[in-house]
């Protein structure tokens, strides 16, 4: 799981080239303004969404993690917001 959040946040907050970033820029093509907004705001609420799903299993006592923060290396879902707003 630490693995694949790591992955993650460096799609989200580093890499130009990575998935969130490529969808993105397909967005930027699309040459209606209020389109384009619509179809950049879907992809940042999906992303956010799917973090924030993730967020709640590895912060649920339940689900067994020893040590959330790590596992989620600090990265809230306001924060994945806040990179991609």
């Amino acid at each position: 799981m630490t693995a694949a959040l790591g992955a993650f946040y460096a799609d989200v907050f580093s890499s130009v080239s990575a998935p969130a970033a490529r969808a993105l820029a397909i967005c930027e093509k699309i040459q209606a303004p209020r389109l384009r907004e619509m179809a950049r705001g879907a992809v940042c609420a999906a992303v956010v969404e799917g973090h924030r799903e993730l967020w709640d299993a590895v912060n649920d006592g339940a689900n067994g993690f020893a040590s959330p923060a790590a596992v989620c290396q600090g990265h809230t879902p306001d924060d994945v917001a806040l990179v991609l707003d």
